[in-house]
């Protein structure tokens, strides 16, 4: 996995895109990692990942990498 991996596959969004994101917002509830492109307001499939991204905002990229490849090894 790399930082343009597609996190959100409904609407085509990054793992770049949802860091930066979560750095610049630090959502206080992983819910509004949604305002990001409408991340995790489809199929609902990538809701876990975006709640991680945003619990993880502090940390470097790859941290952030590796825990979500050590969740869902097979994405």
């Amino acid at each position: 996995m790399d930082l343009d991996a597609e996190i959100c596959h409904c609407y085509h969004v990054s793992l770049r895109k949802l860091i930066r994101f979560a750095r610049r917002t630090r959502p206080t509830h992983p819910a509004r990692m949604s305002e990001c492109l409408g991340a995790g307001t489809g199929c609902g499939g990538c809701v876990a990942k975006l709640a991680l991204i945003a619990e993880m905002a502090g940390q470097p990229d790859e941290e952030i990498i590796r825990a979500i490849a050590e969740r869902w090894p097979y994405d």
